[in-house]
């Protein structure tokens, strides 16, 4: 998991093969799926896009079959990923809200999974040229992560700097902050509605 954390993907997809073979042997079937969510994904960032969608199609009836509303939250959002790189915006938003829903009915609102999802929002946010949104989504992420102790993954890192520094660049300074300021205090409902409407 560090390894995929630290960007290094070849190591981290060979982890998680292995891993994967060995919850199967074990009868796992929740941490296998979470297995092959991770080994879609470090697919996905090699730049291969074929091979995660069917990873994650297939991972999918598994986890439908299980009633695993995590993992359903997790192939969501590397589905939606996807959608981002792809240019399917609107199926984007869809999942990462879908992805979202899941982790507020479970009540993990302050856990990991609704900030990865509060991230993706906010890329998406940028990506649909909603500025204000997405610098909002970002503070919000930011505020929880620290909170909790668990910084931004390294995998993201880059990127997440990349998108605040052009914001930045295309607001005034007191927009900026009263962007980042009101973000930091923002309720997951309203998140949720904010993307609704966008």
């Amino acid at each position: 998991m560090l390894k995929f954390a630290q960007g290094e993907i070849r190591q981290a997809h060979d982890f998680f093969e292995s891993s994967l073979q060995l919850t199967k042997s074990l009868h796992d079937m929740k941490m296998a799926a979470s297995c092959r969510i991770r080994i879609a994904k470090c697919h996905s960032r090699s730049g291969n896009p074929t091979l995660p969608a069917n990873i994650l199609a297939e991972t999918a009836l598994v986890v439908e079959e299980l009633e695993d509303r995590q993992g359903r939250s997790d192939i969501a959002v590397a589905m939606g990923e996807q959608e981002i790189a792809s240019g399917r915006l609107s199926n984007a938003s869809r999942l990462f809200l879908e992805a979202m829903r899941l982790q507020m009915e479970m009540k993990m609102g302050t856990r990991v999974g609704m900030l990865d999802c509060v991230y993706c929002l906010a890329k998406l946010a940028f990506t649909k040229d909603d500025l204000m949104l997405s610098l909002k989504l970002l503070s919000y992420e930011k505020q929880g992560r620290e909170g909790m102790g668990n910084p931004i993954s390294p995998i993201y890192r880059d990127e997440r700097q990349a998108i605040i520094v052009a914001i930045r660049d295309e607001m005034s300074a007191s927009e900026f902050e009263l962007a980042w300021t009101e973000g930091a205090s923002l309720e997951p409902n309203l998140i949720l509605s904010a993307f609704t409407d966008l």
